[in-house]
């Protein structure tokens, strides 16, 4: 699925490495910056607005992946 970072999400500013609940399992796979390709690293740092290709074993529940995009109420 595709998703966009949102300001105040957890991914934002978050390394690809150190985004929390990205089980073995799930893949990002591209991410866009403004229209370029950004390389997907470990230590690539998502922001707002990137668009994000994240792919997740069918066993896996894919809404948590999703909520790490989100930006959560009250932040």
């Amino acid at each position: 699925f595709r998703l966009t970072v949102a300001v105040g999400s957890v991914a934002d500013g978050t390394a690809l490495r150190d985004l929390p609940g990205l089980a073995e399992g799930t893949w990002v796979s591209l991410v866009l910056r403004s229209g370029a390709l950004v390389p997907v690293r470990g230590d690539t740092v998502l922001q707002p607005g990137d668009e994000v290709l994240v792919l997740v074993d069918e066993e896996q529940d894919p809404e948590p992946v999703k909520g790490l995009f989100v930006a959560a109420q009250g932040r």
